[in-house]
This record gives structure tokens, C-alpha cells and sequence, in this order.
């Protein structure tokens, strides 16, 4: 190795009995210091990297040295742009909200003053790729018709206007930008070894930090905007918020109502519940489970990788029971572990006869992906049969469902008790905690699946005495009296679905929004008020201007509106084509390790 010149470190090299070659250190220095990096980051990407390279003995240095030019390549520094992120990271290493707001708008600038995408941009192209971010989708390929394969012009331009007007709003690269650069500073953290049981649980602090700052500023403007309808009715978006499922005391009440109607529902049926938990490979985990050690098998998955991971198991194995004839239902939540990467706990009422098909398919494909890998028969998928007579099936699930929202209990109370993971953080904290992790991994953390509409659910409390008609009014009582159970009965047999009308986003594109329900064909509209969005301040001064006599102001909607759709009704659920299920190979019980009941029930044995 050529030797290399003397640098000033910005920190201490590392010392000690194990302490890297010098020229190797020199070096790893000398690229961190490249970085621009804030010095306590540097410490911490040098203090991994010395314990990667260890002594140098064998490929050490070279997998230590390849991981340190992956957090340091070209324009980035661990995924961030560095021509957009340089002077953050001199401080803080994470963009605020105004170095944010000033890349984008450079980017909406550059997209207005080109002719992109109707000709090539290549000074466009350059700052985005530069950013790290895809430009908006303009593919005109959905505009081919696929079993002609004629070509629709007014598709063609429909597409390229809607790319247009996102490349020219910053809100739009505000949000790429956000996700982009809050993914990769996390990914950077875990890889450093910041988000581990022995330093930040689940997150790192200061993306946990930025995550609330975010939400605190989020409501002091929904405090700052007033709605106000067509007879004079004005409230804040605060107000509306607290009164919708956004606000997470209701979230929690009405997840906890419906996993107690699909309990008493699964029993009338006669179904089992099973709990089962699962979990990704061990070379997934950036930290170890006992210690919170350095993981030496981590292939580099991200929290977002994992989870999708964990999905692709799921859409196997739901796609493998369809085929099967499995009939099933539940609810999934998802959670972190200590270092941040994700497992699923899931409530499964199946009919008993099919239990045992259900639950050896499960954890087939869960073990696919490295089914030799050590403690991968025991951990990777786990499940416990729910005896009604010792307790509840909604038991099990409650304190998840706390834990991943507020860490409240339905008597306005709080959990109590310390998060196992960190054996010292309290639950009240650690929800708050795991709601930053889902917001930076855009992870979904609970989803009901067979069950009845949870939409038309809303829509019904939402209806007047006199719009119930007749043979919608048990399935509006039971909405009206939060009881699931009787509403999945009805949901059955009713004609009820969600109704919905096409309008057009901000970028002239038509989505379809929810008005209302369609009750035997005919459509009740259950959103009836029109509103007006304004700040605090321009709402007094209206209100000023009409107590002297003057003109209001005009009354629009929330979004543009075009004229109402046909409603088509419900689209069939398409199962995809998947793979079929692969051999596994016998399962070995290494030598000490006791035989769990499971094993015996899911290989027939029992």
C-alpha cells in the first residue's frame, strides 16, 4: 500500500491494543473529513469503521474500506446530495425546513425556466440526479392502448401536463426531497450504529427530533387555517383534525372496536385465533438482539426494505391460501425492533380445519430467504393458539396497538411499565418514538384485511336521521353503536358501497374522492358542505368586511370539482400469479436447544 500523506484529523484517531494500521486510518480520516460531515458524526463513521477493519487480518480492511467509499462516493455523503446538502451537514447533518423549501424551489425554478418534458432538459436532469431524485413520472407508454397498441394524444398530453405542473410546484420536491434525504440520513445513522437499544431506541434522535418539529409545525398551521361552509359554520383544521380519525385517541378507540367485532364474529363462525409474529432474516438486522452489538452478517437493508420483505412473505402466502381455498381474516400491526428494523404481529381467525394448512404455508415462505440461517427456525416465525377460556384474542393485540399510537389506555390513562427493548424507555415514550420510525419508513402500521368496508363504516356515522331509508337502518345502528360485529353480519347481505366522484388534483389529473355511500344503486351523499379555506387572519378580516356590508368572498371547494362519475361499483380483487412454494429443508434442532410446542403441531405432529 502506497503511504499517504499526514492530514489533521478533525477528531482523535482511534488508539488501543486493536487500533487499525496507520496508513489504512490516515486514509479513512482523510475520506470523512471529505465528507464535510459535523465533527460528532465523524467520530461516530470512524469509531464503525475501526471496528470493522479490526486488526486487518484476512478481508477485514477491504470490506471496512469498501463500506467506508459506499457512506463517501462522488456527489454523496451516505445518499445525501452533497451539492444540496453541504452546508447542513456542517451543522447538523439533516436539511431544516428552510434549506428545504430553498432546494426546491430551485428545482421548480429550473423545471419553469426549460421546456421540460415536452424537450429534452439537461440542466433539469442534472439537479435532479444530483438530488437523488426521479423526475416527476412522464411516460407516455400509459397512453398506448396494449391490445391495439394505438397511441392516445389527449392521454400523451394529459401526461405531460400533469409532469409539468409537479416539476414546477415546491410543494411537490418538497416532499421527494423530505423522503429522500430523511430515508438516507436514517440509513446512515443505523449503519453508524446511532439506533441501537444502547444508544437511541428505534430512531435516531435526531430524526426523531425532526419528525416532531415537523408534526408541531404541521399543527400550528392547521391552528392557523379556518374551513368555513355555505351557512357560516367555521372551524379550524385543528378542530376538524381532533374530530376524525387523525386524532390518535380516536385512532386507538376505533381500532380496538374492530378487533373486538372481528373476535366476536370469528367466534359465532367457529374460527381459531392464532397470534403470529414474523420476523426477517437475521442478516436484515443492522444490530444484534443480546448487546446491541454490531450485526457482522448485515447485508445493508434499509427499515423500508425490510418491510417490504415482510410484505412480499405475506402477498406469497395470501396468494398460496386463495389457491388453497384458506379462508381467513385479521388485523397486522407493525413495530421496530431496537435497531429499527421491522417485524409483524398479526391476529388470524381461520377455520380450524384449515389451520393447520394456513400456519405450515406461513412459514414456508417465511423461511425462503436463508431457511439454514442460525436461530431462523425459532424466531423467524412464531405463532401461539388463543384458548378463549384463558383470554382474550384482542388481549394480545391492545397493548401493540397502544404502544404504536400513544401509549394511552381507554380510560385516558397511560401504560405503564418499561419497552422491553430498551428495558429503561417508557411506553408513552417509545410510541412516540415508533410513530417517527413509520413516518421516516413510510411504513403502514395497522391494516384489517377481510373484513367489511371500513369507508362505508365512517360514511354511515355520518348520515342524518333523515337520510337513513329504509333497510339501511340496522346497518346505520350499528355503525351509530360502534358495534363491528353486527356490522360485518349485515355488510354481508347489504348493497352498501362507498361512493365515490372524479375530480382534479392540483396537477389536473382525475382521482376520485369519497362523497358518500351508494345504497341499492342510488347514491347518498354524505359530505354535503362546500369549503373555504382560509388563514385565521384573512377569516376576521372577512368577517369584518361583511359586518360593514361588504361582498363575501367567492365559495369554492377544498379541490377542484368536475361533474359526478357513474359509479361502476366494487372492482374484484386480483390475485397475482406468484411463485410456488420451494422445498425446505428438514428442520435440525441444535444440540440443547429445547423443542418448542410448535413444532411438533405445524409438522402434523400433534
Amino acid at each position: 500500500m502506497n503511504p499517504l500523506r499526514t492530514v489533521t484529523p478533525l477528531f482523535a484517531p482511534v488508539k488501543g491494543r486493536h487500533a487499525p494500521a496507520l496508513a489504512d486510518q490516515q486514509w479513512a480520516m482523510r475520506r470523512i473529513k471529505s465528507a464535510d460531515l459535523s465533527p460528532d458524526m465523524s467520530s461516530v463513521l470512524l469509531r464503525a469503521w475501526s471496528r470493522k477493519h479490526g486488526s486487518g487480518a484476512g478481508r477485514s480492511w477491504i470490506d471496512a474500506n469498501d463500506w467506508l467509499k459506499r457512506f463517501v462516493h462522488g456527489g454523496t455523503v451516505a445518499g445525501l446530495p452533497r451539492d444540496i446538502c453541504t452546508a447542513a451537514r456542517k451543522r447538523h447533518v439533516y436539511l431544516d425546513h428552510d434549506e428545504i423549501s430553498a432546494a426546491a424551489e430551485k428545482l421548480a425554478d429550473a423545471v419553469m425556466r426549460s421546456s421540460w418534458p415536452y424537450h429534452p432538459a439537461p440542466e433539469v436532469d442534472e439537479l435532479a440526479a444530483a438530488a437523488l431524485l426521479p423526475l416527476p413520472p412522464s411516460d407516455i407508454s400509459r397512453a398506448i392502448d396494449k391490445e391495439t397498441g394505438e397511441c392516445d394524444r389527449d392521454k400523451i398530453v394529459a401526461i405531460r401536463k400533469a409532469a409539468r405542473l409537479r416539476g414546477c410546484d415546491p410543494i411537490y420536491w418538497k416532499r421527494q426531497i423530505r423522503a429522500v434525504h430523511g430515508s438516507a440520513f436514517e440509513r446512515l445513522a443505523v449503519n453508524a450504529g446511532l439506533v441501537s437499544r444502547n444508544r437511541a431506541l428505534y430512531v435516531s434522535d435526531r430524526t426523531h427530533a425532526v419528525v416532531q418539529a415537523r408534526r408541531r409545525r404541521s399543527a400550528d398551521i392547521l391552528a392557523n387555517l379556518v374551513a368555513t361552509n355555505e351557512q357560516g359554520d367555521q372551524f379550524t383544521l385543528q378542530e376538524l383534525a381532533d374530530k376524525s380519525p387523525a386524532n390518535p385517541v380516536i385512532k386507538r378507540a376505533e381500532l380496538m372496536v374492530r378487533a373486538r367485532g372481528l373476535e366476536e364474529y370469528a367466534k359465532e363462525q367457529g374460527c381459531s385465533a392464532v397470534f403470529v409474529t414474523l420476523t426477517a432474516p437475521g442478516h436484515m438486522h443492522p444490530r444484534l438482539s443480546k448487546g446491541g452489538g454490531e450485526n457482522p452478517n448485515y447485508t445493508g437493508e434499509d427499515g423500508r426494505q425490510v418491510h417490504e420483505y415482510l410484505n412480499t412473505v405475506w402477498r406469497r402466502t395470501r396468494a398460496q391460501w386463495a389457491r388453497d381455498g384458506v379462508q381467513f381474516f385479521g388485523v397486522r400491526t407493525v413495530e421496530p425492533h431496537h435497531d429499527g428494523t421491522p417485524h409483524w404481529h398479526m391476529l388470524l381467525f381461520v377455520q380450524p380445519g384449515q389451520i393447520k394448512t394456513a400456519l405450515r404455508t406461513f412459514r414456508a415462505y417465511s423461511l425462503q430467504d436463508s431457511p439454514n440461517e442460525k436461530g431462523a427456525w425459532l424466531r423467524r416465525f412464531t405463532f401461539k393458539r388463543i384458548d378463549p377460556a384463558k383470554g382474550s384474542a384482542v388481549g394480545y393485540l391492545a397493548k401493540y396497538i397502544s404502544k404504536n399510537i400513544d401509549g394511552g389506555c381507554a380510560d385516558g390513562s397511560s401504560l405503564t411499565g418499561v419497552d422491553h427493548e430498551s428495558g429503561k424507555s417508557s411506553l408513552v415514550e417509545s410510541a412516540a418514538r415508533v410513530g417517527s420510525w413509520a413516518s421516516t419508513n413510510r411504513a403502514r402500521q395497522f391494516q384489517f384485511f377481510g373484513t367489511a368496508s371500513v369507508t362505508v363504516w365512517r360514511e354511515l356515522r355520518r348520515l342524518t336521521a333523515d337520510q337513513v331509508q329504509e333497510g339501511l337502518r340496522d346497518l346505520f345502528a350499528a355503525a351509530d353503536a360502534s358495534d363491528w360485529a353486527q356490522f360485518m353480519r349485515l355488510s354481508l347481505t347489504a348493497d352498501v358501497l362507498p361512493y365515490r366522484e372524479e375530480r382534479t388534483n392540483r396537477y389536473e389529473e382525475p382521482v376520485k374522492v369519497v362523497r358518500g355511500i351508494t345504497f341499492n344503486g342510488e347514491a347518498i351523499i354524505t359530505r354535503v358542505h362546500q369549503w373555504h379555506i382560509e388563514s385565521a387572519n384573512s377569516a376576521g378580516r372577512a368577517d369584518k368586511r361583511l359586518a360593514a356590508g361588504g361582498a363575501s368572498a367567492p365559495w369554492t371547494r377544498v379541490n377542484n370539482c368536475t361533474a359526478p362519475i357513474t359509479y361502476t361499483g366494487r372492482m374484484p380483487e386480483v390475485i397475482p400469479p406468484d411463485t410456488p412454494i420451494t422445498p425446505i429443508p428438514p428442520l435440525t434442532i441444535p444440540a440443547g436447544r429445547i423443542h418448542p410446542d410448535w413444532h411438533a403441531f405445524i409438522m402434523g405432529n400433534a
